[in-house]
């Protein structure tokens, strides 16, 4: 994990200096009242109603609430295997979405507040949670575009940006659809994020995706938007302030995405070296 991090917000750019990560106790905590208002009983729709209440959202619930909605998030992975995941399954998605997008605007101006924030989601999330997160990136729902982006740009570090580098790899983004174009946009925002820090691997992979996206621009004329994407996506990756390029992610003790076994990525090429 990198010493500091870009997170995305309503508000724009901010930095984040990570604090130290939460006890163990954190992990194991009761979650049933937060899994209960995630299913949103009889009336729970697709979209935020009924939200979570904000009295289980309080900075003092910090520790509890977002171990418990992350996982809710992760326990979803087997429900979302497309973005167009439908009821009740999106209102599930949204309200614990909404409910983590919720407090991280809420504490917007709170710098402690939201280092502990970043540091409660990165200790509980995992690759399950940021697959889910990465589907409602591309879906058709705005709201889950937007807690999704929120949330991933935040927390999206050297364990787990192998997996939105994946989804880009997904033949269903090459479409003209609204989702599929908000899609790529959204994914490439994403993994912008840690480029300036990704380790080895991880910098291979994000080079090797940006070329295979810079390569389609060139092709299709409907492509051209992404220019500018990939152009500031290389720029990061060239920032001589990253001191983890050519350190592996096993040196670094972060093994979560040498374990990630891509979709959509061809085997033979992830994260390997770009040809010289």
């Amino acid at each position: 994990m990198s010493s500091y991090h870009i997170g995305l917000s309503l508000g724009g750019a901010l930095a984040f200096l990570l604090g130290s990560l939460l006890p163990a106790s954190s992990q194991t905590a009761d979650c049933s009242a937060y899994d209960s208002a995630v299913i949103g009983g009889a009336r729970g729709g697709a979209d935020y109603s009924p939200p979570i209440p904000d009295d289980m959202l309080t900075n003092d619930k910090i520790d509890v609430a977002l171990p418990c909605l992350i996982r809710a998030v992760k326990n979803l992975k087997a429900e979302i295997k497309s973005p167009d995941f439908g009821e009740p399954t999106r209102g599930r998605f949204n309200r614990a979405t909404g409910a983590i997008h919720s407090m991280m605007a809420n504490n917007e101006k709170n710098a402690d507040a939201s280092k502990r924030i970043i540091s409660a989601l990165r200790l509980s999330d995992s690759v399950d949670a940021i697959s889910a997160l990465s589907f409602g990136l591309r879906g058709p729902d705005y709201g889950s575009r937007l807690n999704s982006l929120v949330i991933l740009g935040n927390i999206i570090d050297n364990t787990t940006v192998c997996v939105p580098i994946d989804h880009l790899y997904d033949p269903a983004l090459d479409l003209d659809g609204d989702s599929a174009t908000k899609g790529r946009a959204n994914l490439f925002g994403v993994i912008a994020v840690p480029a300036p820090w990704a380790n080895k691997e991880n910098y291979n992979a994000i080079a090797r995706v940006r070329e295979f996206w810079a390569r389609k621009v060139q092709q299709n004329e409907k492509l051209k938007p992404l220019a500018d994407v990939l152009t500031n996506i290389g720029d990061r990756l060239s920032s001589k302030t990253n001191i983890n390029r050519n350190q592996s992610l096993k040196e670094a003790g972060l093994t979560s995405c040498l374990t990630y076994v891509p979709k959509w990525a061809k085997a033979d090429e992830w994260m390997k070296d770009l040809p010289q």
